[in-house]
């Protein structure tokens, strides 16, 4: 299945900063706190990259189906991310969980519960193990919302909402800081606190020929286009490119090994970044790849049926416009132009 250009590439460079984050502290690793205090929270903007990547192509996939069948199929939407998501996350927490019972490791009261449901951004009191999983909680309270929303507001409307979000999600976060000091844990985890972030993508798909003023959503739209200069060689190059595809299950799985509040043989360095990404392969060619594969096959048997019901549309339309999608048709076939296929993968591999 072909991908979007140079994005595997940035989500190596995501996965990478997450990847150093966590290693910071675990033994055996670079220990200079005034360097890991001077560049940041690299693991925080790793996540962040992410979920601009996640709102860009997920948003470019919605418009792409509106232009093509007028509609959006919200099934059809929630399959392909069942088939995404849910296997390797769900093999994830059980081995969490199997670990748990047979005493490997401690989890919190309730650290299950919300990682079953994917409500962890809203359990401050989560353990490591399990603790990453927030982000994969507002990616799919994401899939959840959005295309419902573009679905029932329109286009036009929808990139208002986006816009909204972008400039509200700011004085939200402020608003919890100085009135709701009891959610302050939630800063930052929260849906409502982070998703500027996705709706930066969002409207980087929607907009992407006028919007360019956030450095990660300039970043993203970049590396979709420019594939021949020194950057995007980098970022197409097949080392990045295989981190990428990686990135998903390699994020799920390092947070077993890169744990620096454990000096144990798998929790130093660089065994512990080793043992991450066999882990990430395990999981990869194992419950990833078998779950696209099934995804994919339905989606081949779903396009005749599509293609057959566009037609009729078109025909039984005429000349008649569609106001909602119309505005984004050139933006829609740049993207098309720019690499982006027929089954363009989603943020997470």
């Amino acid at each position: 299945m072909k991908r979007v250009p140079g994005l595997d590439g940035l989500r190596a460079v995501s996965i990478l900063l997450v990847l150093c984050g966590h290693l910071d502290g675990t033994l055996g690793f670079y220990n200079n706190p005034a360097f890991w205090n001077h560049i940041g929270d690299i693991a925080n903007l790793g996540v962040r990259v992410f979920f601009v990547i996640s709102g860009y192509i997920i948003t470019l996939l919605l418009l792409r189906e509106t232009e093509k069948t007028g509609t959006i199929s919200l099934k059809q939407f929630y399959i392909r991310r069942t088939l995404r998501i849910f296997p390797a996350s769900y093999f994830f927490i059980l081995v969490i969980a199997l670990a748990y019972r047979f005493g490997v490791f401690n989890l919190h009261p309730g650290d299950l519960l919300h990682a079953i449901t994917y409500t962890t951004n809203y359990f401050p009191d989560r353990s490591w193990w399990v603790g990453h999983l927030w982000s994969l909680s507002v990616e799919e309270q994401f899939y959840l919302l959005w295309p419902a929303m573009l679905l029932l507001l329109g286009t036009r409307k929808g990139m208002k909402a986006a816009i909204a979000m972008v400039l509200l999600a700011p004085f939200v976060r402020l608003g919890i800081h100085y009135f709701w000091i009891s959610q302050e844990p939630s800063i930052g985890n929260s849906f409502p606190t982070v998703a500027d972030t996705i709706a930066t993508g969002c409207l980087l798909a929607g907009y992407k020929d006028d919007l360019l003023a956030l450095s990660i959503g300039l970043c993203v739209c970049r590396a979709t286009i420019h594939t021949k200069d020194w950057a995007g060689r980098v970022l197409n190059s097949a080392p990045f490119v295989f981190v990428g595809v990686l990135s998903y299950s390699l994020y799920l799985w390092q947070q077993l090994f890169l744990n620096r509040n454990l000096s144990n043989w798998p929790e130093r360095f660089p065994q512990n970044l080793i043992l991450a990404f066999c882990a990430a392969l395990l999981c990869h060619y194992g419950i990833e790849k078998p779950f696209l594969r099934l995804r994919d096959t339905k989606r081949e048997d779903r396009t005749p049926a599509l293609a057959v019901s566009a037609d009729a549309g078109l025909k039984s339309a005429g000349k008649t416009a569609q106001p909602a999608a119309r505005g984004f048709t050139a933006q829609t076939r740049l993207a098309v132009s720019a690499g982006v296929p027929e089954s363009s993968p989603d943020s997470h591999g």
